[in-house]
């Protein structure tokens, strides 16, 4: 959060905001992709939860 500032200030409003994540089947499908990528992107996805969980309250 400390490094997306826009992020930071929307999580210290205390207002409801939603992330949106678009999954792209293309780039899933290209042959360079492991399923290590999508693991790195559900984790960054829940420490951003997690983050906006804690700033809000």
């Amino acid at each position: 959060m400390q490094d997306h500032r826009p992020l930071y200030e929307a999580a210290k409003t205390g207002i409801q905001t939603l992330l949106l994540y678009i999954i792209e089947p293309r780039l899933l499908a290209h042959s360079d992709y492991d399923p290590r990528h999508w693991r790195f992107v559900a984790e960054s996805i829940d420490d951003l939860n997690r983050c906006f969980n804690k700033e809000s309250t």
